[in-house]
C-alpha cells in the first residue's frame, strides 16, 4: 500500500527549484538568470507542494500574451525526492 501524500498547491517556485525540476524530467537546463527572468514574466503558475517538507510535486505555468493568446506550458512532476533546493534548506 502506497503512503498517502498531504498535499498544498501554492502559486509560487523558486527559480531552483524549477531547474530541478527541469532536471528530474530530462528536460534541458538553462542558466539561473534565464529561469529567473521566465518565472517572472509568467502569467500563472501552479505548483502543488508536499505540505510536510514544502518540496514541489508538480508544477505548470500559464504564459499570456495579455490579448487573447494563452497557453500552459511547463506541466512537469517528480516523485518526492530531495533536490538541490531541499538541501539548501537542510531537509
Amino acid at each position: 500500500m502506497s503512503e498517502k501524500i498531504e498535499y498544498e498547491i501554492t502559486n509560487t517556485i523558486t527559480p531552483e527549484e524549477y531547474l530541478d525540476m527541469r532536471t528530474s524530467v530530462g528536460w534541458s537546463i538553462f542558466p539561473l538568470e534565464q529561469a529567473v527572468a521566465g518565472l517572472e514574466h509568467t502569467a500563472h503558475i501552479c505548483c502543488i507542494r508536499n505540505k510536510e517538507s514544502g518540496q514541489p510535486i508538480a508544477f505548470g505555468r500559464m504564459l499570456w500574451d495579455h490579448g487573447y493568446t494563452a497557453y500552459v506550458s511547463c506541466i512537469s512532476g517528480f516523485k518526492t525526492k530531495k533536490t538541490s533546493a531541499n538541501k539548501k534548506r537542510g531537509s
